[in-house]
């Protein structure tokens, strides 16, 4: 009886409870309490079941009722995966370089001409015509300096044979990026049902795997010949642009070929730090010398060419040699420290004198190849190494043994 006159006496415009359904949560939605809040019971219960129904969500995105579904477009993690960011820096990188070479184009044509139209011959119209040909011969030498400095000055070098080659690197790259991720957001079943055979009978390739491979093969040489030969030789926007790109084709092909993924983890987790010094100073050797070809003409550029060639055929006997464990300490201190004294001289004679005065690949070659050389003499001289944990400046700190690695000081100054 209480409970019925408990009933009777309550508002009779009362709402009744309403069940919302959301399509992806499997709970109605939670009571509220008389203030119009959630119950803080239910609150808690329903965010453990929302971050499920989350999960949940992540886990059937790939499945085929979930892709068909709203108007035929899907998540780009669904057909890219982690590489979908990759993507967008090689697209952004592409407009970058594209943008730079079509203006470098520009400017090259505009002194050309101006060139061309300050030798242009004239009819003589007084005794004194070869004081005025001498002046608009001295006018046409200005105007072409001139605007060779404003190209150095803006990062570019006036170099009119790899112009033309980097609008073409800059405009094929972003053309089939664009496609290729256009196909993965509004086609994924298009790139899903693709293959590519390998021959005898080694496998197949999937269309990420074989576009990921074609944009290391097509920035690879494209960063080569711009950075290393011109015009982009010193930092600026199409320079980092063109390494950006580069990297991020690594990256892609390591997320898709599994034994370039395993070299790159073994190179990063290598439990001593001799391979990774040796590999520190083998592509700063051979950046050395592709960058010294150039000037090869001059007593610096000879020398950074030899010190390249001689640094990274040193790197790989003394690799292999330590590695067979037929090279005793006394010979490895003595060529670490050869080298560290040709790689000091060729970081004060390239950077100080020329031709590496700008930053660029030979600048950064010299001075990694000598902190390089400097690990290495440091290591072989007091059977320590030095390493940063984790990555950060958190700690400097040395080991003599394999073990685990002693905490020195953090970077609030610390001890441990």
């Amino acid at each position: 009886m209480t409970d019925e006159a408990d009933a009777g006496a309550a508002p009779a415009d009362a709402p009744a409870a309403v069940v919302v359904s959301d399509p992806w949560a499997s709970t109605p939605v939670p009571e509220r309490a008389s203030g119009g809040d959630p119950k803080p019971s239910a609150l808690a219960d329903t965010g453990m079941r929302t971050e499920a129904n989350r999960v949940q969500r992540t886990d059937s995105a790939n499945t085929e009722d979930i892709q068909v579904a709203g108007f035929g477009s899907s998540n780009f993690y669904d057909s890219l995966g982690p590489g979908g960011f990759k993507l967008l820096i090689v697209l952004f990188s592409s407009v970058v370089v594209l943008i730079e070479s079509a203006i470098l184009v520009s400017k090259l044509q505009v002194a050309r001409e101006d060139a061309e139209a300050a030798n242009r011959p004239a009819e003589p119209a007084a005794a004194g015509d070869a004081v005025t040909a001498d002046l608009e011969t001295e006018s046409s030498r200005r105007l072409q300096s001139t605007s060779g400095c404003d190209l150095l000055m803006g990062g570019l070098s006036p170099d009119t044979d790899n112009t033309n080659y980097g609008v073409a690197v800059a405009a094929v790259s972003l053309a089939l990026t664009l496609a290729f991720m256009l196909l993965a957001k509004f086609r994924p079943a298009v790139l899903a049902r693709f293959s590519l055979p390998l021959p005898k009978n080694l496998g197949m390739l999937s269309a990420q795997q074989v576009f990921y491979g074609f944009l290391l093969l097509w920035w690879g040489p494209g960063t080569g010949v711009l950075t290393f030969h011109g015009p982009y030789r010193t930092t600026g926007n199409p320079y980092f642009a063109c390494w950006a790109a580069l990297l991020c084709s690594v990256l892609l092909c390591a997320d898709a070929f599994t034994k370039m993924k395993v070299g790159i983890d073994h190179l990063k987790g290598a439990s001593s730090s001799y391979l990774r010094e040796m590999f520190g100073l083998f592509v700063s050797s051979l950046t050395l010398f592709f960058a010294s070809i150039d000037f090869v003409d001059s007593g610096t550029g000879a020398y950074g060419m030899s010190l390249g060639i001689i640094s990274a055929v040193i790197c790989v006997l003394a690799t292999y040699l330590v590695e067979a464990k037929k090279i005793g300490a006394p010979l490895r201190k003595g060529v670490s420290g050869v080298l560290l004294v040709l790689w000091a001289a060729a970081a004060v004679l390239l950077t100080f004198d020329s031709p590496f005065t700008s930053t660029g690949n030979g600048y950064f070659a010299c001075w990694l190849g000598l902190a390089c050389a400097s690990l290495w003499v440091y290591r072989e001289f007091f059977e320590m190494q030095v390493q940063f944990i984790d990555g950060r400046f958190k700690s400097f700190s040395c080991r003599s043994t394999p073990n685990e690695l002693p905490v020195v000081s953090d970077s609030l100054g610390t001890h441990a």
